[in-house]
């Protein structure tokens, strides 16, 4: 006998689809008091409850109800419907982070799966897709997912999950898939442009099906985009946007979310007051999720010491230290300690910011994450930058320049390219001040690249700004080599301090950082020297095996002709202009 889903249950799910949820919970209550309920219609709204339940973030809820169905299910013989329960409970688990019994889950589901047959090919593939999408989260979720090998094994799980909800899916589940694709490529492999073309795309799928919960999503991952890149406005009104569609679903995590998210991007706009309200919301709408309210605590804290709010920040600075305790987490307690490094440092006493050093030196010593370790060499940094104002020490110059090299290192193998143009804008204007013309231009030549290559449009016109304003006082720089000017002034004068400000302060999300343990290298990568992106198609390679992208070259062709490492010229058919030659021609001049 063909079954045939009773009218209650076609509208609850419409109702669910739309967001209204206690609608759609009241009509399948009536339903259940009419007694007129098969199994089988038990059974599946049971599941329909378990996808609302997902869609409130109520993950312990979803494990007791769903173990409750499947235990239902099995009245029915072997059915899809089982499976169906085991993947709730599979990624319930891996949402309250109990990775271990999810793994133990993800087998049964896909050995029940394999036991079904006489089944529509259809139904059969939508299961095995789900199975691919809980198999992808889990990897998300492990502390090791950002190993090469994993994040192959991640991306083949979506890719297939995608291949079979295009030919059988509905279209919000390829919606969430091509929105997984764009975290990935936005996250994993930093390519911003790759990640729009498919985030783009699923916010219009997901608007297509009507569905609430995969649009409010959409858009979160839209601003994540936007957040990423720099572009602060068009990040603050997906956001919002986002948050008009959490209201409605009554989603307080996720509103707290974007609410942490809107206050990131108000402290890097300047806006500090309106940073800290949303900070403290985000804090009060996390309360049932102590990992969630710890990274709010952590954001609320540093935009209040960065508000001289110091007396809040210490209070809060407790409550985080409460739920540390709870949470074991190494993560939690390193911001802790970079938190009472942060407080230390706003002193005006110089045994305080001796101290902060120290701390800064110890978390870094304690294999941190990225981002806890370009929070510490920010910071110390900005210390050293301080100290070198004042003592104009070069032992302090030296070290300022091992942390900029070590933040490098942390921007490439993130791929967070806005970070990496940032530091070559840093380091061009600290070479200016040690009067290193040539590095300073090259500096500024790979940060405008960087900016060029990966869409930072705006940072990319502030650079070539500079590159003007620098070749304008290439003169009065070298007129200062015989003259007796501090280093401190000139830091003054090249702007050093107001850019360190800006880059603590609008110090860019960075993305996952990639472990190449355990990697099978399937081709050679080739990195531009300059733009220091993977290089495809066209590829200048010169004699000492310097590798530029064709962009770079060309740039490099038209500003100095000549390789950064054996100063042979790129195209031989045009005179090649090395710095010297140029700063001697300009000083007779």
């Amino acid at each position: 006998m063909t079954y045939s889903e009773p009218k209650e249950l076609i509208r609850a799910k419409q109702l669910t689809n739309e967001g209204e949820f206690d609608e759609a919970l009241q009509l399948m209550k009536n339903f259940e008091e009419m007694g007129s309920q098969s199994l089988q219609d038990k059974v599946l709204w049971h599941l329909l409850k378990c996808d609302i339940l997902v869609q409130q973030d109520r993950f312990n809820d979803i494990i007791y109800l769903a173990e409750r169905t499947f235990k239902e299910s099995l009245g029915l013989g072997k059915t899809l419907l089982s499976v169906d329960a085991l993947q709730y409970i599979a990624a319930a688990l891996i949402e309250l982070n109990d990775l271990e019994r999810a793994e133990i889950m993800i087998k049964k589901t896909e050995e029940t799966l394999k036991s079904i047959s006489n089944v529509p090919l259809r139904d059969f593939k939508q299961r095995e897709a789900q199975s691919e999408i809980i198999k992808a989260r889990l990897i998300t979720i492990n502390p090791n997912r950002n190993e090469s090998g994993n994040l192959d094994l991640l991306i083949s799980h979506l890719q297939r999950a995608l291949e079979i909800e295009e030919k059988y899916g509905e279209k919000y589940k390829i919606a969430s898939l091509l929105l997984s694709k764009g975290h990935f490529e936005l996250f994993f492999k930093g390519r911003a442009d790759h990640a729009q073309k498919y985030l783009e795309r699923a916010l219009i799928i997901a608007k297509e099906s009507n569905r609430k919960f995969t649009i409010a999503r959409c858009l979160y991952g839209m601003g994540l985009y936007y957040h990423v890149k720099g572009e602060l406005d068009h990040g603050l009104k997906a956001y919002e946007q986002s948050v008009k569609l959490w209201k409605e679903l009554k989603s307080k995590l996720n509103i707290a979310r974007n609410y942490n998210c809107i206050a990131d991007l108000y402290r890097m706009k300047g806006n500090t007051e309106l940073a800290i309200q949303y900070s403290k919301q985000s804090v009060l709408l996390s309360e049932s999720d102590l990992r969630e309210q710890s990274n709010n605590l952590d954001f609320l804290i540093v935009n209040l010491i960065e508000n001289g709010d110091l007396e809040s920040a210490k209070e809060y600075l407790k409550k985080l230290e409460q739920i540390s305790s709870k949470l074991q987490s190494k993560a939690v307690s390193l911001n802790i300690l970079s938190h009472k490094a942060l407080l230390l440092k706003m002193s005006t006493r110089v045994r305080n910011r001796g101290k902060a050093e120290e701390i800064f030196k110890d978390i870094l010593s304690r294999d941190p994450t990225p981002e806890i370790k370009k929070r510490a060499l920010l910071n110390l940094s900005d210390l050293l930058l301080i100290e070198l104002r004042t003592t104009s020490d070069l032992e302090v110059l030296n070290e300022l320049n091992q942390n900029l090299t070590r933040l490098i290192d942390i921007a490439e193998k993130s791929k967070s390219y806005l970070l990496l143009a940032e530091i070559y804008f840093l380091k061009a204007k600290l070479a200016s001040t040690t009067l290193n013309l040539k590095d300073a231009r090259r500096f500024l030549t790979q940060a405008k690249q960087i900016s060029k290559r990966w869409g930072f449009n705006k940072l990319a016109a502030s650079i070539s700004t500079e590159r003007e304003k620098l070749g304008k006082q290439l003169i009065i720089w070298e007129n200062l080599k015989n003259e007796d000017i501090s280093l401190g002034e000139r830091i003054k004068i090249a702007g050093l301090d107001v850019q360190m400000e800006h880059l603590l302060r609008q110090s860019p999300i960075l993305t996952a950082q990639v472990k190449k343990e355990k990697i099978t290298i399937h081709k050679e990568q080739r990195i531009c020297l300059i733009c220091r992106g993977e290089v495809s198609g066209y590829t200048y390679t010169c004699s000492c095996n310097s590798i530029y992208c064709e962009n770079c070259a060309r740039a490099l062709t038209d500003l100095e002709n000549a390789c950064w490492v054996c100063n042979v010229p790129l195209d031989v058919t045009k005179p090649s202009k090395p710095y010297k030659e140029e700063k001697a021609e300009k000083k007779m001049k």
